[in-house]
């Protein structure tokens, strides 16, 4: 600290604790009491919890802590022409010279500028639209900063349960731009991003209408779905200067969530969005984003695991730049079932189809199997999985992604022929190699399929719910596999939301040496992701009723918790992902499309 008096700069420190990480960062701030060491300067410390896809630490349980000798009052030249006085010559007061309550928009940086979706979708759940963070509240200090308490008081409940958001920053003399103390995706100077005063906005749109009569109250799930899928949409930036948007004119992308905790299109989470819930999404902005995802293909063929909103490709989970693989194994396929899913939600579109082909052929051909067709992953040098277990180091020959290959290349022969272009026989010859060679994953002591033959040889619940969704294997093995499930509930299912792998296992071996606490995120939660598989194998075995009643669930837990990622009620931890999230919500508005609940929410077919 010595050193660092007479400047400003930055000191970086990481405090490993274990068991403490979260599936998102939680920012603490710490202030330092004693006087400044320069009367420009002022030391900060912050905090961060690691956790989450493409965050600084998402496998590690870990601190962050960082200190900061910040200017007391950092001009905004550069944004609004005329430097910021260190104290303003009119003292502001909240009932003085500047009165800050009102209603704020989040920029990642001048002159771009977007509408931010916190208060109906994460902060307050009670209803559905995206609107603006409106300001409660506001306080302004003596020295030009400023407290704004982000929260809407006319929703009934309040934040059920959620705090009202508390955020600090530097107010210009104009009271309409704020640089805040505040961590938000995309910002590029985390700690100084920028905030400007806007109209307030329109009136909430009702909530949703439960039917609490219902057995499968789809209505309510398709509201929410739509709600979800408008909401989880960030702006792409750049212009033309995004190289991977150029020709495409794409305006969104879509992310994971609906609370921007993702902030860019994940190729899988993008998928899954379109096959269950194309039915409520636009098709002409869709299928831009669709084409903005396949821009960012590598030269070799591999597709990405997300493209950024900056046109940034990023091929592997895990930070830009420092990822846990090379790639993503399952980034092929879904890019793959994607483009099926687009081509087709809205009536058949053979001009995108064919215009990607090329590009998805190269893409399934960059995906590296055995000799017997399965996807096999080298355990000495790692890649990805199936993003939903991202963080799960399987390895040898896979199930699951051995399975999204088998959906990706039949659906390619289909469409190949339906629409005459592409070699539907060769796409159709690797998914019948593949999905012949299946069983030598049957798990000899459980009636379920491994997730693995090396690393985590593990039962998969998803893979083999997957795998008779497929109509793969035995119908004696499928029928099995399936009774075995309904049998032993308690084993796989909790609130209407499914285990990766039976109660109480955990994986074995995870990216960076530690996987997440048990119980936790992929590591032993339950998700809502796997509920169209879960749907489909059902169905095709005779227990369409215990279907019904495992989505009716969920859709329960939903109403009365929210939709999240993933969650786990205690078994073994009290845990719970990101909220609103989007494969929770279309994936079990497919699963009741599936057994039948509700024709119009079929939209398309899962690819199963």
């Amino acid at each position: 600290c010595a050193n660092m008096t007479n400047r400003v700069g930055t000191a970086a420190l990481t405090l490993m604790l274990i068991g403490t990480a979260t599936t998102h960062p939680r920012v603490h701030r710490v202030e330092l009491e004693e006087p400044p060491v320069h009367p420009a300067l002022r030391p900060r410390i912050d905090v961060a919890e690691g956790g989450g896809r493409g965050g600084d630490d998402p496998l590690h349980a870990g601190l962050h802590v960082n200190l900061q000798w910040q200017q007391v009052a950092p001009s905004l030249a550069a944004v609004v022409g005329t430097p910021v006085p260190a104290v303003p010559a009119a003292r502001k007061t909240a009932s003085g010279g500047c009165n800050v309550t009102g209603s704020w928009e989040y920029g990642p940086e001048p002159g771009y500028i977007y509408t931010w979706v916190e208060t109906a979708e994460r902060q307050i759940q009670c209803f559905a639209g995206s609107d603006v963070w409106h300001a409660a509240s506001g306080v302004v200090g003596v020295d030009a900063t400023v407290t704004l308490t982000f929260a809407d008081q006319s929703c009934p409940g309040a934040n059920r349960g959620f705090p009202a958001v508390v955020k600090h920053g530097t107010l210009n003399s104009g009271c309409d731009l704020l640089v805040m103390d505040d961590t938000q995706p995309n910002c590029p100077t985390q700690g100084q991003c920028l905030y400007r005063r806007v109209a307030p906005p329109p009136p909430h749109p009702p909530p949703c209408a439960v039917n609490s009569t219902a057995v499968l109250d789809v209505d309510w799930l398709r509201c929410r779905a739509a709600a979800i899928t408008a909401g989880c949409r960030e702006p792409i930036s750049g212009g033309t200067a995004n190289p991977t948007n150029a020709g495409i004119n794409a305006t969104f992308a879509f992310t994971p969530d609906a609370t921007h905790s993702y902030g860019a299109q994940w190729t899988r989470d993008f998928a899954y969005m379109v096959m269950g819930g194309g039915a409520v999404m636009d098709p002409v902005e869709t299928k831009k984003s669709v084409r903005y995802t396949f821009a960012g293909q590598r030269a070799d063929g591999c597709m990405p695991d997300r493209v950024q909103i900056n046109g940034l490709s990023v091929m592997s989970p895990g930070a830009a730049g420092s990822g846990f693989a090379d790639h993503a194994i399952d980034n092929a396929p879904f890019a793959v079932l994607l483009l099926a899913a687009a081509s087709t939600a809205w009536g058949p579109d053979k001009p995108l189809f064919c215009s990607l082909e090329p590009s998805a052929k190269r893409a399934l051909a960059f995906v590296n199997r055995s000799a017997n067709g399965l996807v096999y992953n080298d355990p000495v040098r790692p890649n990805c999985t199936y993003g939903f277990t991202d963080t799960v180091a399987k390895t040898g020959n896979l199930l699951f992604c051995s399975l999204l290959f088998v959906d990706a290349s039949r659906k390619m022969a289909e469409l190949s022929s339906q629409f005459g272009c592409g070699d539907s026989a060769a796409y159709a010859k690797e998914a019948t190699l593949t999905a012949g060679s299946i069983d030598t994953l049957k798990d000899p002591a459980s009636a379920l399929w491994l997730a693995a033959t090396v690393d985590n040889r593990i039962p998969d619940v998803w893979g083999t719910c997957y795998l008779v969704a497929l109509n793969l294997s035995t119908q004696a093995s499928r029928q099995a596999a399936m009774d075995a499930l309904v049998a032993n509930k308690t084993l796989y299912f909790r609130a209407g939301q499914v285990r990766s792998m039976p109660y109480p296992a955990t994986w074995t071996r995870c990216f960076g040496g530690r996987c997440p606490p048990p119980g936790t995120y992929q590591n032993g939660a339950y998700w809502a992701t796997p509920l169209n598989y879960v749907a489909s194998a059902m169905q095709s075995t005779g227990h369409t009723d215990f279907a019904v009643t495992v989505i009716a669930e969920a859709i329960a837990d939903f109403q009365a918790n929210g939709i999240y990622e993933d969650v786990d009620y205690g078994y073994p931890a009290n845990a719970r992902g990101v909220l609103n999230y989007t494969a929770s919500v279309t994936n079990a508005l497919l699963g009741a499309a599936i057994v039948g609940a509700h024709p119009k929410d079929i939209g398309t077919t899962p690819g199963l």
